[in-house]
């Protein structure tokens, strides 16, 4: 029995690039999949540039500290949030340092990160800090971002209504 699970990549964002012109793994989505076979031990078929197709094979997350470099103004949150959840079930806790850029046209900024998706994430339990250390935008990068993050079991909950608008 197979426990492969199969993404042709004709949908979704950025990182799966099916319908985009020029398909494939970029810089910053293989920095993503490298990012987590280091810190899930695990390997990887097709892990290269302009790649169309990756198999990943996961193996045992593990805490500790990680530093990450893009070497372009790839998005450094799109890399945290390749291996944000799974550090949440590590062994241990880990600081994770990514380099790259902070603000892209193409990806959430860390802004969004710290005032949306992560408040969400405590409210669910995580245990962890966000630092915007270094502004990175395109084309340059040069950013940098800095995560603490304690492993904690998730908790579910309900985003039944809409919160009160704070400014625009």
């Amino acid at each position: 029995m197979s426990n492969i699970i199969s993404i042709d990549g004709s949908q979704g964002g950025g990182q799966i690039r099916g319908q985009r012109p020029k398909p494939g793994l970029k810089r910053q989505h293989l920095t993503c999949a490298q990012a987590a076979l280091e810190v899930g031990r695990g390997s990887a078929d097709g892990a290269e540039l302009n790649s169309k197709e990756l198999v990943f094979h996961p193996g045992q997350v593990r805490g500790g500290d990680y530093h990450i470099r893009i070497f372009t103004a790839g998005s450094t949150t799109l890399v945290l949030q390749a291996i944000l959840l799974a550090l949440m079930k590590a062994d241990k806790e880990s600081t994770v340092t990514i380099e790259g850029g902070t603000h892209n046209p193409m990806a959430p900024p860390v802004d969004f990160l710290q005032e949306c998706y992560l408040p969400i994430l405590h409210e669910m339990g995580a245990k962890f800090i966000l630092d915007l250390d270094r502004y990175g935008f395109a084309p340059a990068g040069g950013g940098q971002i800095t995560a603490k993050i304690k492993p904690t079991p998730l908790k579910t909950c309900d985003l039944l209504e809409r919160g009160q608008l704070k400014s625009i």
